[in-house]
């Protein structure tokens, strides 16, 4: 993909076990659209359609041919002739025998995060500042010891609040739970163990603009 595509392009810090990319997309020119297209299969570009935002819809379209590219080279297939699935709760897989890697990948406008890894992982990312009501969504999914931590101080709450929920995202996604979830495991700790689950890990890295959290099987 042409690097116009995007303007910067981070390796987070994590463990051997995972490997974690951090990607800021510009809006690309017409001509990466088109390769993008041609990498992308046929759901992926109607979905990718549907996206009333450009930036959204180029960002959604760069995450995937992100995967695609990664495993081409990993297999050595042609990025278009990969097969991937989503559970009935939407975690995605790769359809093929022959890679031995887990993914996901987390995208908010302008924004990627594609992780992979030998063993399970759950990846999310948000946008700093969030511009939702976090105080109200607190309360409504965070266990009375995340929302202490939350509302422990005024000066750093959105923060504190942004820590949490991608954790807790990251680990739904790395247990394949859907979004009903979210509210049924504290993450306050970094090592998570969950019935019928290996123990997982959990970290969290602010950097300008955004939040990024992932889960990994320990």
């Amino acid at each position: 993909m042409a690097n116009r595509a995007w303007s910067r392009c981070e390796r987070a810090n994590t463990p051997a076990a995972a490997d974690l990319h951090l990607v800021e997309v510009r809006l690309p020119y017409e001509e990466d659209l088109a390769w993008m297209r041609l990498v992308l299969d046929a759901e992926e570009n109607l979905k990718a359609s549907r996206m009333r935002d450009a930036h959204l819809m180029r960002t959604f379209m760069f995450a995937h041919a992100a995967v695609r590219i990664f495993f081409s080279g990993q297999i050595g297939v042609s990025p278009d002739q990969l097969i991937f699935y989503r559970t009935p709760l939407g975690r995605p897989g790769l359809r093929d025998s022959r890679s031995n890697y887990d993914f996901n990948i987390s995208y908010r406008k302008g924004l990627v995060a594609f992780g992979v890894s030998k063993k399970r992982i759950g990846v999310d990312v948000e946008l700093l500042p969030a511009g939702v009501r976090h105080a109200d969504i607190a309360r409504r999914f965070f266990s009375p010891e995340e929302c202490r931590y939350v509302f422990a101080s005024d000066a750093d709450e959105e923060r504190r609040f942004l820590r949490v929920w991608t954790r807790k995202e990251a680990l739904i996604k790395y247990l394949a739970l859907g979004i009903d979830a979210i509210g049924q495991f504290e993450v306050l700790s970094d090592q998570i163990s969950v019935p019928g689950h290996r123990t997982c890990r959990i970290e969290t890295s602010f950097m300008p603009g955004h939040v990024l959290s992932y889960a990994c099987e320990v």
